[in-house]
């Protein structure tokens, strides 16, 4: 929740930011001042984000709160959440070492050679399925 107001933010490597339309509505119902700011945000593509500014606000999120710089981009569609708001919150567990396993032993056949198919493979989509792609890679990998 960003001040008390139900959201969906996908999540991102580097800052919290919800698009102009969003900030607007927002503003409309609470006294949200908007700061001008000098960073400038990328996307993906690595193309200059149109940035409207930066407020402060709350975020809240099973139980837990935390208080995070929100950019404000014009034309963004989703809503993003930073790094910083995404461990404050526990949203990710951090492993810091991982049991050690035997795959390349267990599973010798699947790790040796090209890694070509024997025969030629026909995939098959359900109908009406549309096709997606995203065509640049980000370090948080999107569900």
């Amino acid at each position: 929740m960003l001040n008390q107001d139900k959201m969906q933010f996908k999540m991102d490597p580097d800052v919290t930011a919800i698009p102009e339309s969003m900030y607007t509505a927002l503003a409309k119902k609470q006294h949200i001042l908007l700061r001008k700011t000098d960073k400038v945000l990328m996307g993906p593509g690595r193309n200059t984000l149109n940035v409207r500014g930066i407020f402060s606000a709350p975020i809240k999120k099973n139980g837990k709160t935390v208080n995070e710089d929100i950019y404000v981009v014009r034309n963004l569609f989703t809503p993003l959440l930073g790094r910083h708001a995404i461990e404050k919150l526990n949203l990710i567990a951090r492993l810091d070492t991982l049991m050690q396993c035997h795959w390349l032993e267990k599973f010798k056949d699947l790790f040796t050679g090209l890694g070509e198919l024997e025969d030629e493979y026909h995939i098959e989509l359900k109908p009406g399925a549309k096709p997606y792609s995203l065509s640049v890679p980000r370090r948080i990998p999107v569900p």
